[in-house]
């Protein structure tokens, strides 16, 4: 994925590790960050709390974006800044074909994208513990588990944006389909607005 969003020219893109010191994102790192993108998932406890409220203050008092993956939906950042246990009710990693649906075209998120389906992914049954979004963007279902999941939501913290994208996971292939790619990167620009 680094890859795929270093693409494009005008974005400046790092990657940070748990291996990093300051995990990579001490106070030097989270003062030329833009916007975060968070992908974890089985280390997601192991992030010292005090640089999760470096990432939280970044986000409500500067502006910063925060872009949130699949499985860090369980992040510290992210249930920081919702004030939740950030857990979905249930999940099925062999949730089969999934068939994204845009709910707001009109949305910056949803530019360059139609409808399609994702072969194989993890499926995640509402609800999901979080405030109520400021805007639903994309919706997924499962017509083989008659299952149906938000997609695509977004927040706006203080005077940070941010945003959860369902879809992922460790082992298929998602992040290499070209939808997500776009989806992704139309995610990172809209978060990408400072509020003064």
């Amino acid at each position: 994925m680094q890859n795929s969003l270093a693409s494009h020219s005008f974005l400046k893109v790092y990657t940070s590790r748990f291996s990093d010191p300051d995990y990579g994102l001490g106070e030097a790192s989270l003062n030329n960050i833009e916007v975060l993108v968070i992908f974890s998932h089985f280390k997601n406890e192991d992030l010292p709390d005090s640089v999760a409220k470096n990432i939280v203050q970044r986000v409500k008092k500067n502006g910063m974006g925060l872009v949130v993956l699949h499985s860090a939906h369980t992040s510290k950042p992210f249930k920081m800044l919702m004030h939740s246990s950030g857990e979905w009710k249930n999940f099925n990693e062999q949730g089969g074909v999934e068939k994204v649906k845009i709910l707001l075209p009109k949305h910056p998120i949803a530019k360059h994208i139609k409808p399609f389906l994702i072969p194989a992914t993890e499926m995640y049954q509402e609800p999901l513990d979080v405030p109520q979004p400021d805007s639903v963007i994309m919706e997924g279902s499962w017509p083989s588990f008659n299952n149906t999941s938000r997609e695509v939501m977004t927040w706006t913290v203080g005077k940070g944006r941010v945003v959860y994208i369902r879809a992922g996971h460790e082992t298929y292939p998602i992040y290499f389909m070209s939808s997500i790619q776009q989806i992704i990167f139309n995610a990172i620009q809209w978060a990408n607005h400072k509020k003064t």
